[in-house]
């Protein structure tokens, strides 16, 4: 006699996906070096330690008992650095502002293999080895460089100033000569440009005197 026997075993049910979300404070040491192609200008360093954060989330898909395939996205934000500088007081005043930032999105899959001994009773449990790869894109690292020419125009500074005509906006437009040259000039007064267009007056922190950016007085 044969006998034939026919069982079905139902094992516990195992959540194979594992979702989690990500949020955690960096502080970032960020250094933006600026080295303009204009003799006057020396390469400026702006360095600064600051607080930035990350946020994403992710799963995990359990493929087999000790193989998992998993995604996972991030937004980082790491904040800007700002400088300033201008050259030393000269007949050309030659100022820089330059900014960059840290924000960009990052999306990574990888391959996981678990290091658990057999029949483990936790899905998840153990080690990992594995690998991941990914993208980036965003604005990672954009600098913007502004140069501007600023002339001195101080009525302090000038001599044997005389009228040759006016602008449309009522400026005045003068022949000058510099206290320290005999070259006759023609331009602006700065002490006038301020009252019509102060946005285009650069003011110099160590003398006080007044140059005129003609890039902003003619709405470059």
């Amino acid at each position: 006699m044969s006998v034939v026997t026919c069982c079905w075993l139902e094992e516990p049910s195992v959540d194979v996906t594992l979702i989690w979300l990500t949020l955690n404070p960096s502080l970032e040491d960020t250094e933006l070096v600026v080295t303009p192609a204009v003799n006057q200008l020396a390469t400026t360093v702006a360095p600064r330690d600051h607080f930035g954060w990350v946020a994403g989330v992710g799963f995990e898909y359990l493929l087999l008992p000790n193989l998992s395939l998993g995604l996972l996205y991030q937004y980082v934000d790491l904040g800007g650095v700002n400088l300033a500088a201008s050259s030393p007081p000269a007949f050309v005043t030659i100022a820089q502002t330059a900014n960059t930032t840290g924000r960009f999105q990052a999306v990574m899959a990888g391959i996981s293999w678990r290091f658990a001994s057999a029949g483990s009773a936790a899905p998840w449990g153990g080690a990992y080895a594995g690998i991941q790869g990914g993208g980036a894109w965003g604005n990672s690292a954009s600098a913007n460089y502004a140069g501007s020419v600023a002339v001195p125009s101080d009525v302090r500074l000038k001599r044997d100033v005389t009228l040759v005509g006016r602008r449309s906006d009522g400026l005045g437009v003068y022949a000058y000569k510099y206290l320290w040259s005999d070259t006759v000039y023609v331009g602006v007064l700065a002490q006038e440009v301020a009252l019509i267009h102060p946005g285009a007056i650069v003011r110099d922190d160590l003398t006080g005197y007044l140059s005129v950016d003609y890039g902003a007085l003619n709405g470059r």
